[in-house]
């Protein structure tokens, strides 16, 4: 369920899962770079733009001036049509002049007023921009845009960036209250009929969960969030389908310079 892409622009960044299970079959082509998915889905006949649509995430660790126009450079480079941010540190009054100049970018942006030690955001080219219509966002740790093609085909894109302390009592209470708010987002869109895709840094490890879920372990209650999106909701990893990831073939999404770092994924 969770893409985990080979990270060396900036921080860690984990890519989250696009269509249904059931529907694998419809997606006829997935490849990765750094951190980026390529997913072409199989729309209905009546699709008329391209079915290709290239989604990436990144952890920013500050949405700098330098950071901004690299962003857009990549983004030009790997031919991305939407990238989600998170920790762009900034406020929302700040995030309404960043790319207002750029005409080919539409900047969607929350925050907390008085945090900035979070902030998540989603950067849509603007032939693709045209096609949102609906957005909303949780406290700076969740955003997302629903968009809608021609064949009523529509998707919500969410960007998600979890909780990083240890989970003392108080933190668990955080940590709930936004997976649980994640979990009412991905409900609503189904209900409305949407594609949903997800994506984001959750500061967990998928393939320590993994491995615990084989070897018959207790799940860790940071992990608990996989379970409910893999077996509750359906959602799943779609570079499981190109890789073999596992705890002893892992595809970091934050390699330190520094030896001896932990690695944050």
């Amino acid at each position: 369920m969770i893409v985990q892409p080979n990270n060396n622009y900036y921080n860690h960044s984990n890519i989250f899962n696009p269509l249904h299970r059931k529907e694998k079959n419809n997606i006829k082509n997935l490849n990765r770079k750094n951190n980026i998915i390529i997913i072409k889905k199989v729309f209905k006949k009546h699709h008329s733009i391209t079915d290709i649509l290239t989604i990436a995430t990144l952890n920013i660790s500050g949405l700098t001036g330098i950071k901004q126009i690299m962003i857009t450079d990549i983004m030009k480079e790997k031919n991305i049509n939407i990238m989600g941010i998170a920790e762009t540190w900034i406020s929302n009054k700040s995030a309404k002049y960043i790319y207002k100049d750029e005409q080919n970018y539409m900047f969607y942006h929350d925050n907390i007023e008085k945090s900035r030690s979070i902030g998540v955001g989603i950067i849509v080219k603007n032939n693709y921009s045209k096609f949102v219509y609906n957005s909303g966002s949780f406290e700076g740790r969740i955003i997302f845009i629903d968009l809608a093609f021609k064949g009523n085909n529509k998707i919500r894109i969410i960007q998600y960036y979890g909780i990083t302390t240890e989970l003392t009592a108080k933190c668990k209470k955080e940590d709930k209250k936004y997976t649980t708010k994640l979990i009412e987002i991905i409900k609503e869109g189904r209900a409305n009929q949407l594609e949903i895709l997800v994506m984001g840094d959750f500061n967990c490890d998928y393939e320590d969960y993994k491995q615990n879920l084989y070897m018959g372990k207790s799940i860790n209650y940071k992990d608990m969030i996989f379970d409910k999106l893999e077996n509750k909701y359906n959602l799943y990893d779609p570079v499981k389908l190109i890789y073999n990831i596992s705890p002893n073939n892992r595809i970091s999404t934050f390699i330190p310079k520094i030896k001896n770092i932990g690695q944050d994924v």
